[in-house]
């Protein structure tokens, strides 16, 4: 009898589009949303990209709403009226003319 043996898949981060993500001083942080729909400033462990995203480590749970918009004027506490970023469609390639 023979028992294949398969490594239980492993959950390596959450997945943000860069421009997310801001750096104070070599701390790399985002705002999240939180359920009373106030700001909170969250340090973050980042990794590499993959497939365009940052891979973020720690700092950020499953289903997180994360401001993509007006960082600059961000502040924790402060309220906020979330509205769902639209999704891009991959680019398709164009035809090449012969």
């Amino acid at each position: 009898m023979f028992v294949l043996a398969l490594p239980e898949p492993r959950r390596i981060g959450a997945l943000v589009a860069d421009n997310v993500i801001s750096s104070q001083q070599g701390v790399k942080y985002a705002f999240v949303v939180k359920p009373d729909n106030t700001i909170e400033r969250r340090t973050l462990e980042t990794a590499s990209t993959f497939e365009g995203k940052r891979i973020v480590k720690n700092g950020l749970k499953d289903g997180e709403k994360v401001v993509s918009t007006r960082l600059q004027l961000l502040q924790p506490g402060m309220p906020v009226k979330p509205i769902p970023e639209q999704e891009t469609p991959p680019a398709q390639p164009t035809p090449s003319k012969p």
